[in-house]
């Protein structure tokens, strides 16, 4: 479990990074994700995969961070939800908010969305490298 969670913090970073260094490649490319709706579904299987995987590691307290764990794979589940069930809604909002704005917004945008993926992943291998939080016996008096 680890090791699958350590391969989607890597995933994180290197998205992060290519949303950050590639600008203008990110957003003609989410403007072809979000106008198909294979990859949008798509889209929504990874993260209904992503998020579940969040949750069975900190249900099974693997590694540290466990609350972190929590938040971030029931956020990312309930986005699968909405990609998966009713695609038009995410797609109308990142046409608002993204698409549909200048192109000084979008870089922004893109480079915004790069730096939290960063610092997600980057939490997420500090999550890993922490040990795991065990419940201790209570002390003997």
């Amino acid at each position: 479990m680890r090791k699958i969670l350590t391969v989607l913090a890597l995933i994180l970073l290197a998205v992060g990074s290519l949303e950050f260094l590639f600008k203008q490649g990110t957003v003609d490319l989410s403007r072809a994700m979000v106008e198909s709706d294979f990859w949008t579904r798509l889209a929504g299987i990874f993260a209904l995969f992503f998020g579940v995987m969040l949750l069975i590691g900190a249900k099974r307290r693997v590694i540290g961070l466990t609350t972190f764990l929590s938040i971030l794979g029931w956020y990312m589940v309930a986005v699968a939800a909405v990609l998966l069930v009713y695609p038009p809604v995410l797609t109308g909002i990142i046409y608002a908010i993204f698409l549909n704005t200048p192109h000084a917004t979008q870089v922004f945008v893109v480079q915004l969305s790069g730096l939290i993926r960063i610092v997600l992943g980057g939490l997420l291998l500090y999550a890993i490298a922490r040990p795991p939080r065990r419940e201790t016996p209570p002390a003997e008096p």
